[in-house]
């Protein structure tokens, strides 16, 4: 069995995964790190670490699309509609990102898991993707590949930009399959309603 973690929307490494993922100094070594941020601007963050980094844009299948930077370019994302209804910006900063996007390689997570793992391996997944969160939960388990994670580390962004269906969808989910494998980012603007427990 492997060990593996991996981290979709890795930023700039400013955590290290013993704090990311709350494994412990002594596990570290154990584990694999697979970790995916389409940010150029933060490609140098992981040169010297064992990480295996990935310049692509988690998402729900492998393509090109527009990557919408905020000025600050920390809190970038393939989802116009979250940069749309960010309160923290202005009109001008949303304008501007709207209307310069940059392109990205994007990979399709669910086939990325199932190539290159087994069921029986240990996987956290971290996800802080800036909205598309949904969507790509969304594809996870529609594909079945939901079931290969043993936990779930998400920060949830704007549910505003997604419909009502799929936030039951995603609460049904961690209620049945994925009950008790999920941890919630204390930043996360919403959570599943979990009305179960393991």
């Amino acid at each position: 069995m492997r060990k593996i973690l991996i981290d979709c929307g890795a930023n700039d490494n400013h955590q290290d995964y013993t704090q990311k993922f709350g494994i412990g100094e002594e596990k570290y070594d154990d584990f694999e790190i697979h970790a995916f941020e389409p940010n150029p601007t933060f490609k140098r963050s992981f040169s010297d670490t064992k990480v295996v980094f990935y310049q692509k844009a988690i998402w729900i299948k492998d393509e090109r699309k527009d990557f919408y930077l905020e000025p600050d370019k920390v809190g970038c994302t393939l989802m116009k509609e979250k940069m749309e209804a960010d309160p923290g910006m202005t009109d001008k900063a949303i304008a501007q990102s709207i209307n310069t996007p940059i392109q990205v390689d994007c990979i399709d997570i669910a086939k990325f898991i199932e190539n290159n793992f087994d069921k029986d391996d240990l996987i956290y997944l971290r996800m802080d993707i800036e909205g598309a969160e949904f969507g790509v939960l969304n594809h996870l388990i529609n594909t079945g590949i939901a079931s290969y994670i043993d936990e779930f580390w998400i920060e949830f962004h704007r549910p505003e930009i997604v419909e009502d269906s799929l936030l039951q969808k995603i609460s049904l989910f961690f209620n049945n399959d994925g009950i008790g494998k999920l941890k919630i980012d204390p930043s996360s603007r919403w959570k599943p309603e979990i009305t179960t427990t393991n």
